[in-house]
């Protein structure tokens, strides 16, 4: 299924947030990292810190391979011509409330 996380929080009222999205064959964290496994390189954290914005990974099961001509955007499990970019776009709108 797929994951909203948010990976930094401000208490400013009118703060923006932004939302990194993984592409195919990418990961929530990793993808964002220089070194995968310290988290002192996770770049969005930084992005947050330094404008003051709320920023969210959405993790997404994205896959492409000779098999599946499509991808899979809402989560693990069997791909489905149904689920689509669009799909995905109104599932992480619903999940942040907008």
């Amino acid at each position: 299924m797929a994951e909203l996380t948010q990976i930094h929080s401000t208490k400013s009222p009118d703060a923006i947030s932004i939302v990194f999205v993984h592409g195919p064959g990418g990961d929530a964290r990793r993808t964002w990292m220089y070194t995968p496994k310290d988290d002192a390189t996770l770049w969005p954290k930084w992005v947050g810190e330094d404008a003051n914005c709320n920023v969210w990974t959405w993790d997404t099961f994205a896959t492409v391979d000779a098999q599946q001509a499509h991808m899979n955007l809402l989560g693990p499990g069997p791909v489905h011509s149904k689920d689509t970019p669009r799909d995905a776009g109104r599932s992480l709108r619903a999940r942040l409330g907008a």
